[in-house]
């Protein structure tokens, strides 16, 4: 019988049984967490400075607005450039890592070799994350309509406080839209690499396991996510060791969820003991 989501996903274990597949396999797990925190994308930026509106001091002349133009095209370029080959990188190699985590469950020890065998599963991996970013930019888009007609309408009419309302309006609306539909979503991954899921499957997969679930999801999430953000302790380079043991911890719960032969298949778990 395989275990309720809200026991399955427990951060306690998922740390302890995360860190104890850490030390079976440190050189696996670790560069897993590396390459693909590398190419995680995001990042932005910010900043700055400057409140006025001109360029070295003076207003800007026709050829330096274009000039200007020109390096924000190349650079949005290379941004898209770079996010494209992270996002066929990361299809490619994180279905590899999941299984590294399964067989050093499975198995209790593993070898490098699961790490790179993804192949089989890119144009899926690939797939599924297209179709994870469209349902999430929908969502986005959709829950903002509401408030952005508010605050739209309000700046054409300068009426500024209907305008700050149509904003509040697209905040509260966008915020626990999003995060329900997200946590719906955030098992996907592992059902493409771990049950050769296509992506509508994988989508249904993690959606079924979140349903009645959410509260436990998030719950999880957060306690693991501030685990994982102590490794910027250790001079910043701790965290891909504790997003490392996360990242096994939460393959490891999946598994517990999905599968009926979890006490005879996990040895690694059953070695380790504890109450589920």
């Amino acid at each position: 019988m395989r275990l309720p989501v809200s026991t399955a996903f427990s951060p306690g274990r998922a740390v302890s049984h995360g860190f104890a597949a850490l030390k079976r396999q440190p050189v696996g797990l670790l560069v897993g967490a590396f390459l693909l925190g590398v190419t995680n994308g995001g990042g932005g930026g910010g900043g700055g400075g400057n409140s006025s509106s001109n360029f070295g001091g003076g207003s800007m002349s026709e050829e330096e607005m274009m000039a200007l133009a020109a390096i924000v095209l190349v650079v949005a370029g290379i941004g898209c450039c770079l996010g494209f080959a992270f996002w066929l990188f990361r299809s490619w190699l994180q279905p590899g890592y999941f299984r590294l985590h399964r067989e050093l469950f499975v198995q209790g020890t593993a070898s490098m070799g699961p790490l790179f065998s993804g192949g089989d599963a890119f144009k899926r991996m690939a797939l599924w994350k297209l179709l994870k970013g469209m349902i999430m930019t929908t969502t986005v888009v959709m829950t903002a309509l509401p408030g952005g007609a508010i605050t739209a309408a309000a700046l054409a009419v300068e009426r500024e406080q209907l305008a700050f309302i149509g904003m509040g309006v697209m905040a509260v609306l966008i915020f626990p839209v999003t995060l329900y539909v997200g946590l719906g979503l955030s098992l996907g991954d592992h059902a493409v690499a771990l049950d050769d899921a296509g992506p509508m499957d994988a989508m249904r997969t993690s959606w079924g396991l979140a349903s009645g679930s959410r509260f436990a999801l998030l719950f999880y999430y957060i306690a693991t996510g501030f685990f994982s953000m102590l490794g910027i302790l250790a001079c910043c380079v701790g965290v891909f060791a504790t997003t490392a043991i996360v990242d096994a911890g939460t393959t490891e719960a999946y598994l517990l969820a999905t599968r009926d032969d979890w006490e005879e298949a996990l040895k690694l778990t059953d070695e380790l003991g504890g109450a589920y």
